[in-house]
Protein backbone atom coordinates (compact mmCIF):
# COMPACT_ATOMS: atom_id res chain seq x y z
CA UNK A 1 0.00 0.00 0.00
CA UNK A 2 1.32 3.46 -0.92
CA UNK A 3 2.00 5.63 2.11
CA UNK A 4 -0.11 8.80 2.06
CA UNK A 5 1.82 12.09 2.10
CA UNK A 6 1.91 13.70 5.52
CA UNK A 7 0.14 16.98 6.13
CA UNK A 8 2.83 19.29 7.57
CA UNK A 9 0.34 21.61 9.26
CA UNK A 10 -1.47 18.70 10.94
CA UNK A 11 1.84 17.37 12.23
CA UNK A 12 3.08 20.72 13.43
CA UNK A 13 0.14 21.74 15.59
CA UNK A 14 0.41 18.97 18.20
CA UNK A 15 4.03 19.87 18.83
CA UNK A 16 3.30 23.55 19.11
CA UNK A 17 0.69 22.69 21.74
CA UNK A 18 3.43 20.89 23.68
CA UNK A 19 5.82 23.83 23.40
CA UNK A 20 7.92 22.20 20.66
CA UNK A 21 8.28 22.76 16.93
CA UNK A 22 8.39 20.04 14.27
CA UNK A 23 10.65 20.91 11.35
CA UNK A 24 10.54 19.85 7.72
CA UNK A 25 12.10 16.50 6.70
CA UNK A 26 15.85 16.73 6.17
CA UNK A 27 18.06 14.00 4.78
CA UNK A 28 21.54 13.64 6.26
CA UNK A 29 23.49 10.66 4.85
CA UNK A 30 26.04 10.93 7.67
CA UNK A 31 23.40 10.44 10.39
CA UNK A 32 21.89 6.98 10.29
CA UNK A 33 19.03 6.17 12.66
CA UNK A 34 20.19 3.68 15.28
CA UNK A 35 16.95 1.70 14.95
CA UNK A 36 15.85 1.65 11.30
CA UNK A 37 19.05 2.94 9.63
CA UNK A 38 17.12 5.61 7.68
CA UNK A 39 18.69 9.05 7.19
CA UNK A 40 15.69 11.42 7.09
CA UNK A 41 14.92 13.43 10.22
CA UNK A 42 12.83 16.33 11.48
CA UNK A 43 14.02 18.79 14.09
CA UNK A 44 11.86 18.56 17.18
CA UNK A 45 13.51 20.94 19.64
CA UNK A 46 16.54 23.27 19.66
CA UNK A 47 17.13 23.65 23.41
CA UNK A 48 17.75 21.36 26.34
CA UNK A 49 15.85 21.47 29.65
CA UNK A 50 18.09 24.31 30.89
CA UNK A 51 17.64 26.49 27.80
CA UNK A 52 21.08 25.62 26.39
CA UNK A 53 21.46 24.93 22.63
CA UNK A 54 20.73 21.27 21.85
CA UNK A 55 19.08 20.11 18.65
CA UNK A 56 16.86 17.07 19.09
CA UNK A 57 15.48 15.24 16.06
CA UNK A 58 12.93 12.54 15.31
CA UNK A 59 13.45 9.84 12.67
CA UNK A 60 10.93 10.38 9.86
CA UNK A 61 10.41 6.61 9.52
CA UNK A 62 10.51 4.79 12.87
CA UNK A 63 10.00 7.73 15.26
CA UNK A 64 13.17 7.23 17.33
CA UNK A 65 14.09 10.53 18.99
CA UNK A 66 17.77 11.41 19.43
CA UNK A 67 20.32 14.21 19.31
CA UNK A 68 20.63 15.62 15.80
CA UNK A 69 24.39 15.31 16.26
CA UNK A 70 25.36 12.16 18.16
CA UNK A 71 28.39 12.61 20.47
CA UNK A 72 31.31 10.24 20.04
CA UNK A 73 31.97 7.50 22.59
CA UNK A 74 35.08 9.41 23.73
CA UNK A 75 33.05 12.59 24.29
CA UNK A 76 30.42 10.71 26.27
CA UNK A 77 33.01 8.85 28.35
CA UNK A 78 34.63 12.12 29.38
CA UNK A 79 31.24 13.70 30.12
CA UNK A 80 30.04 10.84 32.33
CA UNK A 81 33.36 10.52 34.15
CA UNK A 82 33.71 14.21 35.02
CA UNK A 83 30.63 16.37 34.35
CA UNK A 84 27.47 14.27 34.23
CA UNK A 85 26.44 14.36 37.90
CA UNK A 86 26.79 18.15 38.14
CA UNK A 87 25.08 18.76 34.79
CA UNK A 88 22.19 16.34 35.21
CA UNK A 89 21.62 16.23 38.97
CA UNK A 90 22.75 19.76 39.78
CA UNK A 91 25.43 18.63 42.24
CA UNK A 92 28.78 16.94 41.87
CA UNK A 93 29.07 15.75 45.46
CA UNK A 94 27.15 12.76 46.77
CA UNK A 95 24.37 13.64 49.15
CA UNK A 96 22.75 11.30 51.70
CA UNK A 97 19.40 11.91 49.97
CA UNK A 98 20.75 10.64 46.64
CA UNK A 99 22.28 7.58 48.28
CA UNK A 100 19.05 6.80 50.12
CA UNK A 101 17.10 7.18 46.88
CA UNK A 102 19.49 4.83 45.06
CA UNK A 103 19.13 2.19 47.78
CA UNK A 104 15.33 2.43 47.67
CA UNK A 105 15.41 2.08 43.89
CA UNK A 106 17.58 -1.01 44.27
CA UNK A 107 15.06 -2.49 46.69
CA UNK A 108 12.28 -1.89 44.15
CA UNK A 109 14.23 -3.54 41.32
CA UNK A 110 15.13 -6.48 43.56
CA UNK A 111 11.49 -6.86 44.58
CA UNK A 112 10.40 -6.94 40.95
CA UNK A 113 13.08 -9.30 39.64
CA UNK A 114 14.20 -11.66 42.40
CA UNK A 115 11.12 -13.87 42.10
CA UNK A 116 12.09 -14.69 38.51
CA UNK A 117 15.71 -15.62 39.32
CA UNK A 118 17.36 -18.60 41.04
CA UNK A 119 19.96 -17.72 43.69
CA UNK A 120 22.66 -19.25 41.47
CA UNK A 121 22.17 -16.34 39.06
CA UNK A 122 25.29 -14.43 38.05
CA UNK A 123 24.09 -10.85 37.80
CA UNK A 124 25.90 -7.89 36.24
CA UNK A 125 24.93 -4.21 36.05
CA UNK A 126 26.00 -1.78 33.32
CA UNK A 127 26.02 1.72 34.79
CA UNK A 128 25.91 0.48 38.38
CA UNK A 129 25.97 3.97 39.88
CA UNK A 130 26.52 3.79 43.65
CA UNK A 131 26.39 -0.01 43.56
CA UNK A 132 23.23 -0.14 45.70
CA UNK A 133 21.20 -2.39 43.42
CA UNK A 134 23.85 -5.06 42.97
CA UNK A 135 24.66 -4.90 46.69
CA UNK A 136 21.03 -5.63 47.59
CA UNK A 137 21.04 -8.63 45.24
CA UNK A 138 24.38 -9.77 46.70
CA UNK A 139 23.00 -9.60 50.25
CA UNK A 140 20.19 -11.88 49.06
CA UNK A 141 22.65 -14.52 47.86
CA UNK A 142 23.26 -13.59 44.22
CA UNK A 143 26.72 -13.32 42.68
CA UNK A 144 26.95 -9.73 41.48
CA UNK A 145 29.28 -7.20 39.87
CA UNK A 146 29.02 -4.07 37.78
CA UNK A 147 30.72 -1.25 35.93
CA UNK A 148 30.31 2.52 36.41
CA UNK A 149 32.18 5.44 34.75
CA UNK A 150 31.57 8.00 37.53
CA UNK A 151 34.63 8.12 39.80
CA UNK A 152 32.88 9.30 42.99
CA UNK A 153 30.15 6.68 42.53
CA UNK A 154 32.74 3.93 42.05
CA UNK A 155 34.51 5.04 45.22
CA UNK A 156 31.33 4.93 47.29
CA UNK A 157 30.42 1.49 45.96
CA UNK A 158 33.88 0.04 46.56
CA UNK A 159 34.81 1.73 49.85
CA UNK A 160 31.53 2.24 51.70
CA UNK A 161 29.13 -0.57 50.81
CA UNK A 162 31.84 -2.92 49.44
CA UNK A 163 30.05 -3.60 46.15
CA UNK A 164 32.01 -5.09 43.27
CA UNK A 165 32.00 -2.12 40.88
CA UNK A 166 34.81 -1.25 38.46
CA UNK A 167 35.45 1.34 35.75
CA UNK A 168 35.60 -0.84 32.62
CA UNK A 169 33.59 0.09 29.55
CA UNK A 170 30.89 -2.24 28.25
CA UNK A 171 32.65 -2.34 24.90
CA UNK A 172 35.97 -3.41 26.43
CA UNK A 173 34.56 -6.56 28.01
CA UNK A 174 35.47 -9.89 26.39
CA UNK A 175 32.51 -10.79 24.11
CA UNK A 176 31.83 -14.20 25.63
CA UNK A 177 28.76 -15.48 27.53
CA UNK A 178 29.50 -14.96 31.23
CA UNK A 179 26.33 -13.61 32.90
CA UNK A 180 22.81 -14.89 33.51
CA UNK A 181 21.19 -11.49 34.03
CA UNK A 182 22.30 -7.98 33.08
CA UNK A 183 20.74 -4.79 34.47
CA UNK A 184 20.52 -1.64 32.34
CA UNK A 185 18.69 0.84 34.57
CA UNK A 186 18.36 4.36 33.15
CA UNK A 187 21.44 3.75 31.03
CA UNK A 188 20.34 2.76 27.51
CA UNK A 189 19.33 6.36 26.72
CA UNK A 190 22.91 7.48 27.43
CA UNK A 191 24.66 5.42 24.73
CA UNK A 192 25.81 6.92 21.45
CA UNK A 193 24.49 3.70 19.90
CA UNK A 194 21.96 1.70 21.94
CA UNK A 195 22.00 -0.89 19.14
CA UNK A 196 25.73 -1.46 19.66
CA UNK A 197 25.17 -1.67 23.43
CA UNK A 198 22.38 -4.26 23.15
CA UNK A 199 24.41 -6.39 20.75
CA UNK A 200 27.36 -6.28 23.15
CA UNK A 201 25.07 -7.31 26.02
CA UNK A 202 23.65 -10.13 23.87
CA UNK A 203 27.19 -11.52 23.58
CA UNK A 204 27.76 -11.32 27.35
CA UNK A 205 24.63 -13.28 28.27
CA UNK A 206 24.38 -17.04 28.41
CA UNK A 207 21.76 -18.54 26.04
CA UNK A 208 18.38 -17.87 27.61
CA UNK A 209 19.89 -15.13 29.78
CA UNK A 210 17.87 -12.05 30.64
CA UNK A 211 18.25 -8.30 30.39
CA UNK A 212 16.31 -5.89 32.60
CA UNK A 213 16.08 -2.48 30.94
CA UNK A 214 14.50 0.63 32.39
CA UNK A 215 14.46 4.14 30.91
CA UNK A 216 12.28 7.26 30.62
CA UNK A 217 9.23 6.92 28.39
CA UNK A 218 9.05 9.96 26.11
CA UNK A 219 5.53 8.87 25.11
CA UNK A 220 4.44 8.87 28.75
CA UNK A 221 4.15 11.42 31.51
CA UNK A 222 7.70 11.45 32.81
CA UNK A 223 8.14 15.25 32.57
CA UNK A 224 6.72 18.36 30.96
CA UNK A 225 7.81 18.77 27.30
CA UNK A 226 10.34 21.51 27.96
CA UNK A 227 12.16 19.20 30.39
CA UNK A 228 12.31 16.20 28.07
CA UNK A 229 15.72 16.72 26.52
CA UNK A 230 19.23 16.82 27.99
CA UNK A 231 22.71 16.24 26.59
CA UNK A 232 23.03 13.10 28.73
CA UNK A 233 19.96 11.51 27.11
CA UNK A 234 21.26 10.88 23.61
CA UNK A 235 18.22 8.78 22.66
CA UNK A 236 14.63 9.05 23.89
CA UNK A 237 12.49 5.91 23.69
CA UNK A 238 8.83 5.02 23.34
CA UNK A 239 7.50 1.51 24.05
CA UNK A 240 7.53 0.66 20.33
CA UNK A 241 11.01 1.99 19.54
CA UNK A 242 12.57 0.25 22.57
CA UNK A 243 10.92 -3.12 21.96
CA UNK A 244 11.65 -2.95 18.22
CA UNK A 245 15.34 -2.30 18.91
CA UNK A 246 15.42 -5.10 21.49
CA UNK A 247 13.86 -7.54 19.03
CA UNK A 248 16.28 -6.52 16.31
CA UNK A 249 19.20 -7.16 18.68
CA UNK A 250 18.03 -10.65 19.66
CA UNK A 251 15.72 -10.15 22.66
CA UNK A 252 12.09 -11.01 23.35
CA UNK A 253 9.87 -9.39 25.99
CA UNK A 254 9.43 -11.71 28.99
CA UNK A 255 7.76 -9.28 31.41
CA UNK A 256 6.61 -5.69 31.32
CA UNK A 257 5.73 -3.32 34.15
CA UNK A 258 3.44 -0.34 33.52
CA UNK A 259 1.79 0.76 30.27
CA UNK A 260 2.31 3.11 27.33
CA UNK A 261 1.63 6.19 29.47
CA UNK A 262 3.89 5.23 32.39
CA UNK A 263 6.71 7.65 33.18
CA UNK A 264 9.31 4.90 32.75
CA UNK A 265 9.62 1.88 30.49
CA UNK A 266 10.44 -1.32 32.42
CA UNK A 267 11.05 -4.60 30.58
CA UNK A 268 12.59 -7.94 31.42
CA UNK A 269 13.91 -9.28 28.12
CA UNK A 270 15.10 -12.79 27.26
CA UNK A 271 18.09 -13.43 25.02
CA UNK A 272 16.77 -15.26 21.98
CA UNK A 273 18.15 -15.60 18.48
CA UNK A 274 21.27 -14.12 16.95
CA UNK A 275 20.78 -10.35 16.53
CA UNK A 276 18.92 -9.39 13.33
CA UNK A 277 18.49 -13.01 12.22
CA UNK A 278 15.24 -13.21 10.26
CA UNK A 279 14.08 -9.77 11.43
CA UNK A 280 12.34 -7.52 8.91
CA UNK A 281 13.35 -4.10 10.24
CA UNK A 282 11.17 -2.25 7.74
CA UNK A 283 8.09 -4.16 8.89
CA UNK A 284 9.09 -3.94 12.56
CA UNK A 285 9.35 -0.14 12.52
CA UNK A 286 6.63 0.88 10.06
CA UNK A 287 4.28 3.63 11.25
CA UNK A 288 6.64 4.37 14.14
CA UNK A 289 6.80 8.06 13.26
CA UNK A 290 3.02 8.39 13.20
CA UNK A 291 2.66 6.50 16.51
CA UNK A 292 5.17 8.79 18.19
CA UNK A 293 3.42 11.89 16.83
CA UNK A 294 0.10 10.58 18.13
CA UNK A 295 1.58 9.84 21.55
CA UNK A 296 3.27 13.21 21.93
CA UNK A 297 0.52 15.46 20.64
CA UNK A 298 -1.30 15.68 23.99
CA UNK A 299 1.80 15.90 26.19
CA UNK A 300 1.51 19.62 26.82
CA UNK A 301 2.31 21.44 30.06
CA UNK A 302 -1.42 21.60 30.78
CA UNK A 303 -2.05 17.92 30.01
CA UNK A 304 0.84 16.89 32.28
CA UNK A 305 -0.39 18.88 35.28
CA UNK A 306 -4.12 18.26 34.89
CA UNK A 307 -4.12 14.48 34.44
CA UNK A 308 -5.91 12.48 37.13
CA UNK A 309 -2.82 10.95 38.72
CA UNK A 310 -0.76 14.15 38.94
CA UNK A 311 -1.80 15.29 42.43
CA UNK A 312 -1.36 11.80 43.86
CA UNK A 313 2.11 11.48 42.31
CA UNK A 314 3.07 14.93 43.54
CA UNK A 315 1.94 14.17 47.07
CA UNK A 316 3.98 10.95 47.13
CA UNK A 317 7.04 12.80 45.83
CA UNK A 318 6.74 15.52 48.46
CA UNK A 319 6.35 12.86 51.15
CA UNK A 320 9.48 11.13 49.84
CA UNK A 321 11.41 14.41 49.93
CA UNK A 322 10.36 15.00 53.54
CA UNK A 323 11.47 11.50 54.57
CA UNK A 324 14.81 11.97 52.76
CA UNK A 325 15.46 15.34 54.38
CA UNK A 326 14.80 14.04 57.89
CA UNK A 327 16.14 10.48 57.70
CA UNK A 328 18.73 10.25 54.92
CA UNK A 329 21.88 10.71 57.03
CA UNK A 330 20.93 8.02 59.55
CA UNK A 331 19.69 5.75 56.76
CA UNK A 332 22.99 5.94 54.90
CA UNK A 333 25.00 5.36 58.07
CA UNK A 334 22.92 2.27 58.78
CA UNK A 335 23.37 0.67 55.35
CA UNK A 336 27.11 1.42 55.30
CA UNK A 337 27.50 -0.14 58.75
CA UNK A 338 25.41 -3.15 57.77
CA UNK A 339 27.40 -3.80 54.57
CA UNK A 340 30.72 -3.54 56.36
CA UNK A 341 29.59 -5.80 59.21
CA UNK A 342 28.35 -8.42 56.75
CA UNK A 343 31.72 -8.41 55.02
CA UNK A 344 33.61 -8.56 58.33
CA UNK A 345 31.56 -11.57 59.44
CA UNK A 346 31.78 -13.51 56.21
CA UNK A 347 32.46 -17.19 56.92
CA UNK A 348 33.75 -17.80 53.41
CA UNK A 349 37.16 -16.09 53.17
CA UNK A 350 36.78 -15.80 49.40
CA UNK A 351 36.69 -12.09 48.43
CA UNK A 352 33.69 -10.58 46.68
CA UNK A 353 33.49 -11.60 43.00
CA UNK A 354 35.58 -9.61 40.58
CA UNK A 355 33.46 -7.74 38.07
CA UNK A 356 34.73 -9.46 34.98
CA UNK A 357 36.26 -12.62 33.66
CA UNK A 358 38.96 -11.68 31.24
CA UNK A 359 39.27 -13.78 28.12
CA UNK A 360 42.34 -15.98 28.18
Amino acid sequence: MTKQPRNSEALENPFQAAGLSLGAPTTNPSKECDLCCKTTYRTLCRQDRHGNPLETAICDHCGLISHAKIPTEAELSDFYAHRYRKSYHGQAELSPRRIMRAWKKGQRVHGDLAKFLPRSTRLFEVGAGLGCTIKIFELDGFETSGIEPGRSFQNFAQEKILASVSSESLFDLPPIPQFDVILLIHVIEHFASPRRALKAIHQLLHPGGQLYVECPNVAGYFATPKRWFHYAHVHNFTPWTLTALAKECGFEVHQRWGNDESANLKYLLTRSSTPSQGIDVEELTKSGFEKTIEALKDRSFTAYHFRKSYLKERAKKLQRYLVEMTQAKRFVQSIVTMCQEVEANRVDPTPLPTPLRRAA
